[in-house]
């Protein structure tokens, strides 16, 4: 569920307010999804423009084999991989091709 964006500057009230609202809702523009990239490479750069540093990406695997990664430990996000705009996930080299996740930034 996303909510509205709003243009630097943005003037309409009605645009203001609805923003507003879909917050009270719940709805909000930092989440999104992510496939694991495939063998050799043990990390996955997440494009997120609501992260910075001290934000926590939040994973939820879509999958049974994003499940299982989560499972036996080996994809993780270390805060020093969270900046501006994007935080990298660190991972176990695997071809498989089906490990997607959503991703809530929080902070």
């Amino acid at each position: 569920m996303s909510g509205n964006y709003l243009a630097q500057g943005e003037k309409n009230l009605a645009r203001v307010v609805q923003s507003i609202r879909d917050l009270y809702a719940g709805r909000n523009n930092a989440h999104g999804q992510f496939t694991l990239a495939v063998a050799p490479a043990t990390t996955t750069v997440v494009d997120a423009p609501n992260c910075g540093p001290g934000s926590a990406p939040l994973l939820t695997p879509l999958t049974a084999n994003a499940a299982a990664a989560i499972g036996a430990g080996t994809v993780y996000v270390l805060e020093a991989d969270i900046i501006a705009g994007q935080f990298t996930v660190t991972h176990a080299s695997s071809a498989q091709t089906d490990r997607t996740f959503r991703y809530f930034t929080a902070g």
